[in-house]
């Protein structure tokens, strides 16, 4: 089967929660393909500062995070509430995706779940500190979010892990650059499911960029090619 439609990137942020940064600044390298995304959360239960470094080796691309601290304290209190039901609210959507033998189509169903929830958090964020104009989650909340999850929704917490690791990895700012990131992977051989949970969730978002952003035309060409269809492991149209 094939996917007409935009796989949303979740992956991609556009909600950039304070944690000691400047709203409306980011050091992402978010594409422009970002339409909605998620941010990130705290805890009334978890005070002290926590740590987290994350380095992947997906080849051809560097995605190393670096260490970074952060405390639950600094997060604006207009954001925690809010937040924290996102992300019990995600858990029900999230948990029963299959994170080592997702396929594409599982993939955008996830997606479409998410979507209403996301809108949710940012309708009632946008008008306060916690929101910036463009990228993913500062690094440095991801630990926050993740304590929290461990302790209140632990269905959520494997999703939220991805979004962590994949945050940094290259989307671009059109389609050409889509279908470069894209064709990086393609390139390695194998299939999709070679890769890390990561890679593969950035391998669908890049695919879901080049349905959604590419001219018809160009998109549907490269989709289809033969080694494109046999890597995200996609049946002809």
């Amino acid at each position: 089967m094939r996917f007409a439609r935009f796989v949303v990137s979740v992956a991609l942020v556009g909600l950039v929660v304070g944690c000691g940064a400047t709203p409306g600044t980011t050091d992402s390298t978010a594409g422009e393909s970002t339409g909605t995304s998620v941010g990130a959360g705290a805890s009334s239960t978890t005070t002290s500062s926590i740590a987290a470094e994350t380095t992947t080796t997906t080849p051809g691309f560097d995605t190393t995070v670096g260490s970074e601290s952060v405390s639950l304290d600094d997060l604006p209190p207009e954001c925690v509430e809010p937040i924290k039901t996102f992300v019990e609210d995600i858990e029900p959507v999230v948990s029963v995706f299959d994170y080592e033998t997702g396929t594409l189509e599982d993939f955008e169903q996830m997606t479409i779940g998410l979507l209403p929830i996301v809108s949710a958090l940012y309708g009632v964020l946008q008008a306060t500190p916690c929101v910036g104009t463009t990228g993913p989650i500062q690094g440095d909340a991801y630990p926050a979010l993740i304590a929290f999850a461990q302790q209140e929704a632990p269905g959520s917490v494997a999703w939220l892990e991805v979004q962590r690791d994949v945050q940094d990895y290259p989307y671009g700012e059109g389609c050409s650059e889509y279908i470069e990131n894209l064709q990086t992977y393609v390139e390695q051989g194998g299939t999709v499911f070679d890769l890390t949970v990561a890679e593969r969730f950035h391998a669908y978002n890049l695919f879901g960029s080049v349905m959604a952003w590419c001219p018809l035309q160009t998109g549907g060409e490269y989709s289809n090619r033969p080694e494109v269809l046999a890597f995200m492991v996609l049946d002809p149209a």
